[in-house]
């Protein structure tokens, strides 16, 4: 089968959606999948995904790959390209589809018995709102897991290596939105009128220094300015209004929110002390991604054989997968895409095709290990 999935991955590859349109994506899988006769189908699922479902069990086993790319304009001279300007797989999403879908004509030959196996095809992770849509959803009232697993390809580790770890897998995180306003006056006039320009420079600064006074020293914590705007480009014209946006980070959700509190509060103080008035809007929240005991016991007698290592620190970055884990025993791993690929969100970035078997056979032994529990 490798050749068809190969081809596969280079078809989705040329093919990138952005976080809430892969209604292609999902008909090109549906496509590949439909020939195994699968239990169920469920499409339309957190607006764009898709369950595929194998079996009738009620024991139930969930499988997720995320189906969604990025507003990056692909910089690669291979024959799969992405065709569509500003667009690209440059996280991978394509080859983790590919190997989810790869598990599927083994799956359909196997005597699942009193269990359910059920493969997510899920849209808008880049985004945070993906697994979330989907769990809400009320067709998936009828799917509710009670193991859950997902994979991201990492690069700079050994191509294929199985990435473990307990506990925390992948970071919490959220964007902040401040926007300050006051009144504008003539340039000549500064005086005459509320300018954010001072207040915007200090939250800039402020944010920037708040882990190492917001937290203690086992609470890691990140924030990243990410974009400023001030006033318009109107040279007779003083600023009235000002927009700060940052990513806020932290490896458990708790420690994350003590962080938007005290974020809030900061930007509100140097907003009054300024006579401004201050908004502030919370996008892309993504929970701490938290690996439960039991399923890494799963997982971990499952990739035995296979070259795997464990993690001594949660990865920086943030994956909605973590919704998944709050509703059931669920885990995330990682497989190496390579020492010298390209960094994830890169315009060079290309997921490695040599990779899919080794996503495929972790897939299927997680399968065997299900079934037998």
């Amino acid at each position: 089968m490798i050749e068809d999935l190969i081809a596969l991955r280079h078809k989705l590859h040329q093919m990138p959606e952005l976080s809430g349109q892969e209604n292609e994506t999902i008909n090109t899988l549906c496509e590949f999948i439909m020939p195994y006769h699968p239990t169920k189908i469920i499409k339309s699922l957190g607006k764009t995904g898709m369950a595929v479902v194998f079996g009738t069990g009620t024991k139930t086993l969930l499988l997720r790959a995320d189906v969604d790319a990025l507003p990056i304009q692909e910089n690669n001279m291979h024959n799969h390209i992405s065709l569509c300007p500003g667009k690209m797989h440059a996280c991978g999403h394509d080859g983790h589809s590919t190997m989810l879908a790869g598990v599927v004509p083994w799956i359909a030959t196997q005597d699942l018995k009193d269990c359910r196996v059920v493969l997510v095809f899920q849209p808008a992770e880049e985004i945070g709102k993906g697994a979330k849509d989907i769990i809400h959803d009320e067709k998936f009232a009828d799917l509710t897991p009670n193991y859950s697993f997902a994979l991201h390809n990492i690069p700079g580790y050994e191509l294929g290596q199985v990435l473990l770890r307990q506990g925390v897998f992948a970071s919490s995180s959220v964007g902040m939105i401040v926007s300050l306003q006051g009144y504008a006056s003539h340039a000549s006039e500064p005086h005459h009128g509320v300018a954010p320009t001072l207040a915007m420079a200090q939250i800039i600064q402020s944010l920037s220094a708040l882990p190492q006074f917001a937290t203690a020293l086992h609470e890691a914590t990140q924030v990243t300015i990410v974009y400023a705007k001030l006033g318009e480009i109107r040279f007779g014209t003083s600023p009235e209004t000002a927009v700060v946006m940052a990513t806020l980070r932290a490896h458990e959700s708790y420690v994350l929110e003590t962080v938007k509190q005290k974020a809030t509060e900061l930007c509100k103080n140097i907003a009054t002390a300024y006579g401004l008035k201050c908004e502030i809007q919370w996008q892309e929240y993504f929970p701490s991604t938290k690996n439960n005991d039991e399923a890494m016991k799963l997982l971990t007698c499952a990739v035995e054989n296979m070259n795997h290592t464990f993690l001594q620190n949660p990865f920086p970055w943030s994956e909605d997968f973590g919704y998944f884990t709050e509703c059931s025993k669920g885990a995330m791993f990682g497989l190496g895409s390579g020492v010298n690929s390209p960094s994830l969100h890169n315009e060079n970035y290309d997921f490695p095709d040599d990779l899919i078997s080794y996503g495929v056979n972790v897939f299927k032994n997680i399968v065997q290990k299900f079934v037998t529990l």
